[in-house]
């Protein structure tokens, strides 16, 4: 299958990359420098832009099948690349006409709501408001996008072996970590699955 990769120069992104070539999917990434990506392989096409850059994301859209996103913030400064950068990419799947998008999120999504209470009530707004305020916009712009979305939420993002084994919940984590390689993974099976296909499985061990 051919797929487009988003967020490919952060770990979780790079891990789906990685998985996915090993699978024998062709990948187009886009990434801000071209150096982030050390790896070379026949299957995989690197192109540098930025998501925020309407034009960069629909040459990387353009003829592939399914959308990987795992878009992160560096800083409260870039927090509005969740929705700036998931607004480009709906927009250049709808003019090419593909229908499923895989994006990566946080099981913290609304707080106190489904998390810990200190990460909600005192991590979340005291620290990361503006970027989980746009991790918020980011679903809103998906759930008004008429694609075949799925939004996967992990809890804190850890590095680690594929276990293959972890619980998967709607409300709040059953566990505090999960592992990059198991949220790739995970990513990578419902590229055409249904089962989760305007849903938000939230992943914990």
């Amino acid at each position: 299958m051919k797929l487009a990769i988003f967020g490919a120069s952060g770990r979780t992104g790079k891990e789906a990359m990685l998985q996915a070539l090993i699978k024998g999917h062709e990948v187009k990434v886009l990434v801000r420098n071209r150096a982030s990506i050390d790896l070379k392989d026949s299957k995989l096409q690197v192109i540098e832009g930025d998501v925020c850059d309407a034009a960069a994301v629909e040459s990387v859209v353009r003829d592939t099948e399914v959308v990987l996103v795992a878009l992160g913030a560096r800083s409260s400064k870039e927090a509005s690349v969740h929705s700036i950068g998931t607004s480009n990419i709906v927009a250049a799947m709808k003019a090419n006409g593909l229908k499923r998008i895989v994006v990566v999120s946080s099981a913290g999504l609304y707080g106190s709501k489904d998390s810990s209470f200190f990460f909600g009530s005192v991590i979340r707004p005291l620290f990361l408001k503006k970027v989980f305020d746009d991790k918020v916009k980011q679903l809103e712009i998906l759930e008004q996008s008429g694609l075949e979305w799925i939004l996967i939420r992990p809890s804190r993002l850890i590095d680690g072996q594929k276990t293959g084994k972890y619980n998967i919940t709607e409300d709040k984590p059953m566990g505090k970590n999960i592992a990059r390689a198991d949220v790739a993974a995970f990513m990578l099976a419902h590229i055409t699955s249904n089962k989760y296909v305007h849903k938000m499985p939230i992943l914990s061990y």
